[in-house]
C-alpha cells in the first residue's frame, strides 16, 4: 500500500480494523449493491475497486494432504450449518481421519465467527487445531 493510500485510509473511522474472513465472503455477494453503499460512505474510494469472481477457482479437495481440517457449523445457522460444513470431511479424501475435526456449536445462528461464543468457545478450538498442526 502506498503512503498516500495509507494517509487517505487513516481519515476514516475503522481504518485498519480486523476483518473476519466471513465478512469478506459477504462483501463478495451482491457486489454492486455493496460497492454502491460504500461509494456513498467513502466518496472516491471505489475508483479502483474491482469485483472478484470467486467461482472461477477450481478446488480439488482430494488433493489436500498433510494438514488438519477443522470444520465449524452453527446449529441454527443457514450459511455454515453443521451438515454443510461437515461435508468437507467426505470431500477431503486425501486426509487421514485423525486429521479431521468437526465442531457443531449448539444454539448458534448468525454469529458463529463473531461475538461472545466465538471468543469463548469456538476460537479456542480453532487455536488448538492450529497449535496442534505446528
Amino acid at each position: 500500500m502506498s503512503h498516500s493510500c495509507i494517509e487517505r485510509a487513516l481519515r476514516y473511522r475503522g481504518a485498519f480494523r480486523r476483518v473476519y474472513p466471513v465478512q469478506l465472503a459477504f462483501m463478495s455477494m451482491n457486489i454492486d449493491r455493496r460497492l454502491n453503499a460504500h461509494r456513498d460512505l467513502v466518496p472516491g474510494a471505489c475508483a479502483a475497486a474491482r469485483p472478484t469472481d470467486l467461482a472461477c477457482e477450481r478446488v480439488e479437495p482430494r488433493a489436500i494432504k498433510g494438514t488438519m481440517l477443522l470444520t465449524v457449523g452453527g446449529e441454527n445457522d443457514d450459511i455454515c450449518a453443521g451438515g454443510q460444513t461437515v461435508t468437507a470431511h467426505d470431500l477431503c479424501t486425501g486426509l487421514r481421519p485423525y486429521l479431521k475435526r468437526h465442531h457443531l456449536q449448539p444454539g448458534v445462528g448468525y454469529g458463529v465467527f463473531s461475538g461472545r461464543r466465538w471468543e469463548a468457545q469456538i476460537y479456542p478450538l480453532v487455536k488448538n487445531v492450529i497449535q496442534a498442526s505446528d
